[in-house]
């Protein structure tokens, strides 16, 4: 890691390193998704259309990172080999190993003294019982 790398790391937030992009693409294919199971058509018309409104209002961040850090920042974001997160406590930002991180995601989901493998998603049954 270069020394730039390590300044941004230990200096920025990763709140403020984040993308610009809105998945706009991505919100739509999901919602959609999930609004297709609804029965209520005014009430899906009216979520659509306050979706619309969210999205042609949303406002595009801006970094607060220096232009001179922005070319080391997106190495690191390019770095297939790592994985930059949030810490669970404070701002700081956590640089993992991402063979190391895959394996305790892996332990932890492979954990059956602790954690039980649903046989169906529950989330459609919640999101009925709500609507």
């Amino acid at each position: 890691m270069s020394r730039s790398e390590a300044k941004i790391l230990s200096g920025v937030p990763l709140k403020q390193c984040r993308t610009r992009r809105v998945p706009k693409r991505d919100i739509i294919a999901e919602v959609e998704e999930k609004l297709r199971h609804i029965q209520n058509t005014t009430g899906v018309n009216l979520a659509r259309s306050r979706i619309v409104c969210a999205q042609a209002n949303a406002k595009s961040t801006r970094t607060k990172l220096a232009a001179g850090k922005r070319p080391a920042l997106k190495d690191l974001t390019s770095d297939n080999f790592i994985v930059i997160l949030s810490a669970d406590k404070g701002k700081g930002t956590v640089l993992l190993d991402r063979q190391n991180y895959e394996e305790k995601i892996y332990s932890i989901l492979n954990d059956f003294l602790h954690f039980v493998k649903l046989k169906r998603d529950p989330t459609a049954k919640s999101e009925r019982q709500l609507v």
